[in-house]
């Protein structure tokens, strides 16, 4: 019986912190849209910039502890695309790169990964 219930628990968890983590992908993604129509010098893009990268430290936080149950290789990949995206909103910030399209396109996939 107690097992069981922990295992719907533990489902229930995981569903819990899928739709979390869509929430703040949804949120990230509505701010970099947002930045993208004001432009990579606007208070906008510094809000969504300073969003994205306090998301992704989180997640690849989380992706590099050895408790997280993930499949190594699609870890691996998220800990790749995370590293990505930091470089990329450190270009945007050094003025590097002018367009946040790539950031909004590789949020958006992994968003709807999560679906």
């Amino acid at each position: 019986m107690y097992k069981a219930d922990y295992s719907q628990s533990n489902r229930e968890d995981f569903r819990v912190s899928r739709r979390q983590e869509g929430a703040a992908f949804d949120h990230v993604l509505g701010l970099l849209r947002t930045a993208s129509a004001h432009g990579v010098h606007s208070t906008q893009c510094a809000e969504a910039l300073y969003f994205v990268e306090k998301l992704w430290i989180f997640l690849l936080d989380d992706l590099a502890h050895d408790a997280n149950e993930l499949p190594e290789r699609l870890r691996a990949g998220l800990i790749s695309i995370g590293i990505w995206v930091t470089r990329e909103v450190s270009a945007v910030r050094l003025g590097h790169t002018r367009q946040l399209d790539g950031l909004i396109e590789i949020n958006q996939t992994v968003r709807d990964g999560l679906r």
